[in-house]
Order: structure tokens, then C-alpha cells, then sequence
């Protein structure tokens, strides 16, 4: 009865998570897209309007909410992932909320304290609420 929902409920997340696949189609005509794979469908997440070089270093359900999000690299000297630029995150929900954006490159996606999170060469983030939320900042030794 009602130990019967909750099994339905992750079920259901889980066919939705597996639905999502993300990629970037390069230089379209000079920038960049995201697109977001439905099935048979597929959304434009960033067109070419938002002149972006893009990279997606991973793609996961970092929030644990039950859809694959992506991790996105902006490269903003359009140089690939070897130059610093800025990462952000993609809710995979229905309106492909885009995160505010962080600074590094060649992140280390890894669990931490329970939740997914992506290291930078000087900080921790974890996606929260569709937020990139900073949750431990990293000093060289």
C-alpha cells in the first residue's frame, strides 16, 4: 500500500534520468550549441544567440532529483578546455535552468559528503535548487 509509491515514484525518476542525453553540436556556423535529447526530441539548451565555445566535461544527475543535468565549460576566449574559463550547470527539468557560473577548467567530477560535486583547482560545487553553490574552497599546499 503505501510502501508501493515510493518504489513507482524512483522508478519513474530513474526512466526519466536515463531519457536525457546532452551534447554540443561545434561551430555551428561560428559558436557553439547544447542540446538536450528527449527520447525522439531534442531542445536546443544554448543556441548559437549566446556566442559561447562550449565543452560538456560531464552530464549526471548531479542533484540527485531524479534528471540528468549537465556540466557545461565555457571556454570565453573560445580556446577549448585548456585555457580557464567558466562552468556551469544544466537543470535537466523542463525549462533547462542554466546555474550561475564558476571559474576553472579540466574539473574532477566526485562524490562528497554524499552528493556529486565538481573540484576546480581552487574550489568545491555542488548543484543545489538550480544553483552552482560553492561548498568548500581548495588552497594549494
Amino acid at each position: 500500500p503505501s510502501s508501493a509509491a515510493p518504489r513507482e515514484l524512483i522508478s519513474s525518476a530513474t526512466r526519466r534520468e536515463q531519457t536525457i542525453t546532452y551534447y554540443v553540436v561545434k561551430g555551428a556556423r561560428f559558436f557553439d550549441i547544447l542540446v538536450a535529447r528527449m527520447g525522439n526530441r531534442e531542445h536546443v539548451v544554448l543556441g548559437e544567440v549566446d556566442d559561447m565555445c562550449l565543452d560538456l566535461p560531464d552530464q549526471r544527475d548531479f542533484d540527485e532529483n531524479g534528471t540528468t543535468d549537465a556540466l557545461v565549460f565555457h571556454s570565453t576566449n573560445c580556446r577549448g578546455d585548456v585555457a580557464p574559463g567558466l562552468l556551469f550547470f544544466v537543470s535537466g527539468n523542463s525549462t533547462f535552468e542554466r546555474s550561475n557560473s564558476f571559474s576553472g577548467h579540466q574539473p574532477k567530477v566526485e562524490r562528497w559528503h554524499g552528493h556529486w560535486s565538481v573540484l576546480t583547482t581552487s574550489a568545491r560545487y555542488i548543484l543545489e535548487d538550480g544553483k552552482a553553490v560553492l561548498v568548500e574552497e581548495v588552497h594549494p599546499r
